[in-house]
C-alpha cells in the first residue's frame, strides 16, 4: 500500500486516540455533569448510526474524496464547538459533529484506496491493503492515546482539542493531493434510485447477509468488553494503578495492530471466506470468557491482550469478506452498512448491559455475551451450511425440459 495512504490512516487514528485517555474528564470540564456523560456520548453514537449509511451513499454518488473532505471539515467544527463549550448542550453538539465526521470518514477514503489497490494488484493486493489499514489504525490509536496522556490538561483540555483541530485541517489539505479519484467516476455511477436498488441486490446475496448477521453477533460482546474493562480491572488486586489503564489501553491497540498484520499475511485465512471470520469470532468469544475468569491484574492484562489480538485478526477478515462480496460502485455504501450493523449491535449491547448490571457482575455479563456470540455464530454457520447443501442439491438435479 502506498505511503500516502498509510499516512492518512495513521494521522486520522492518532487524532482519534488523543482524546481517549481524557474524554470523560474533558466533557466534565466542558459543562457535563457525571449523570449527563452517558447522554453526551449517546449523542455521538446516535449521530454516527443515523449518518452511517446516508454518508456512504453520498460518497458513492458525489465522490469518495469529497465525502472524506466533508469529514475533515466536520472534525474541525467538532473540535471548535468543544473548545468553546461550557454546557451539556454544547458538549453534546460537539460530540454529535464528531459522530457525523466519523460516519463520513468510514468507507469513503477506505473504499477509494481499496479500489485503487484492487485495480493495480487484484484481490491479493486488496487483502494486503486492508491488513495495512488496520495496522495503521492500531498504531495511530496507540500513539495518540500515549500522546494524549502527556498533553497538558489545563483550560478544559484545550491542548487536546487544538491538536485535533490542527490535525483535521492538515489531513484535509493532504487528502486533496493524496487521494486520487477518477474524474469520470461519478458520471459512470447510477442515480440515487438505481444506487439504492443495487444496494438491495447486494443485500440479496445470502453470503453477505450471513456476514452481516455475524458482524452483529460479534459486536455485542465486543461493546461489553470496551465499556466495562476499566471498572473490572480497577476492582482487581493490583489493578487500581492509574498508569496501568493508559499502558494497557495502548498495549491493546498494539495487539490489535499485530493481529491485523498477521491475519493479512496468512493467505489461507482469506481463502476460507466467511467461515474464517466466524471462526475468528468464536475465538474472540472464548478469549473473552477466559478474561472473565481472571482474578488478578497480571492475568487480566495477559488475557486482555490476547482478546485484542483476536479482534485485530477478526477485523481484517470482516473487511476482506465484505469487500469481496460488493461491487466498486456501491463499495462505500456497503462498507458503511457493515459499520452500521456493528454499531447497532453495540447499541443493543449497551441496553442489555444496563439491564443486566443490576443482577450480574461484569464477569458474568462477559460470560453471557461470549455464550450469546458462540450460540449465534453456530446457528448462522449451520444455516449457511444447510443453504449451500440445498443449492448444491438443486444444481445437481437433471434438466427435466
Amino acid at each position: 500500500m502506498k505511503a500516502r495512504h498509510k499516512l492518512i490512516f495513521l494521522a486520522q487514528s492518532f487524532s482519534l486516540g488523543l482524546l481517549l485517555p481524557v474524554q470523560s474528564l474533558m466533557l466534565r470540564a466542558r459543562g457535563c455533569t457525571l449523570p449527563a456523560l452517558g447522554l453526551a456520548v449517546a449523542a455521538y453514537a446516535i449521530a454516527v448510526i443515523a449518518a452511517e449509511v446516508p454518508s456512504g451513499i453520498f460518497a458513492d454518488l458525489c465522490g469518495r474524496k469529497t465525502a472524506y473532505l466533508v469529514s475533515c471539515g466536520l472534525s474541525v467544527a467538532s473540535s471548535a464547538v468543544l473548545l468553546f463549550a461550557a454546557s451539556f448542550a454544547a458538549a453534546a453538539a460537539g460530540l454529535a459533529l464528531a459522530g457525523l465526521s466519523v460516519a463520513f470518514a468510514s468507507g469513503s477514503a477506505e473504499a477509494l484506496i481499496l479500489e485503487e489497490e484492487a485495480e493495480q494488484s487484484g484481490a491479493e493486493g486488496m487483502k494486503r491493503a486492508i491488513s495495512s489499514l488496520r495496522v495503521c489504525e492500531g498504531a495511530g490509536l496507540t500513539a495518540g492515546a500515549v500522546a494524549g496522556g502527556f498533553l497538558p490538561g489545563g483550560n478544559g483540555y484545550a491542548a487536546h482539542l487544538l491538536a485535533r483541530m490542527a490535525l483535521a485541517m492538515a489531513l484535509g489539505v493532504f487528502a486533496c493531493f493524496a487521494l486520487r479519484e477518477r474524474p469520470d467516476a461519478r458520471r459512470e455511477g447510477p442515480g440515487f434510485r438505481q444506487h439504492v436498488a443495487r444496494m438491495g441486490e447486494m443485500l440479496g446475496k445470502r453470503e453477505l447477509a450471513f456476514l452481516l448477521a455475524g458482524v452483529a453477533a460479534i459486536a455485542l460482546p465486543q461493546f461489553l468488553l470496551e465499556t466495562y474493562w476499566q471498572p473490572r480491572l480497577g476492582a482487581l488486586p493490583g489493578g487500581g494503578i492509574q498508569a496501568l489503564f493508559g499502558l494497557l489501553c495502548a498495549a491493546g491497540f498494539g495487539a490489535t495492530a499485530a493481529g491485523s498484520f498477521f491475519a493479512g499475511r496468512i493467505k489461507a485465512l482469506a481463502k476460507r471466506g466467511v467461515p474464517a471470520y466466524f471462526a475468528s469470532g468464536a475465538a474472540f468469544a472464548l478469549l473473552l470468557a477466559l478474561l472473565a475468569t481472571q482474578g488478578k491484574a497480571a492475568g487480566f492484562a495477559a488475557a486482555y491482550l490476547a482478546v485484542y489480538l483476536a479482534i485485530g485478526a477478526m477485523s481484517v477478515l470482516e473487511q476482506v469478506n465484505a469487500n469481496a462480496l460488493v461491487e466498486n460502485n456501491v463499495r462505500a455504501s456497503m462498507l458503511s452498512l457493515v459499520s452500521f450493523t456493528a454499531r447497532a449491535g453495540g447499541v443493543a449491547a449497551g441496553f442489555a448491559g444496563a439491564a443486566l448490571l443490576g443482577a450480574f457482575d461484569v464477569s458474568s455479563i462477559w460470560r453471557l455475551g461470549a455464550l450469546f456470540t458462540l450460540g449465534a455464530l453456530s446457528i448462522i454457520a449451520l444455516s449457511r451450511r444447510l443453504r449451500m447443501k440445498k443449492q448444491g442439491a438443486s444444481a445437481s438435479l437433471p434438466d427435466q425440459t
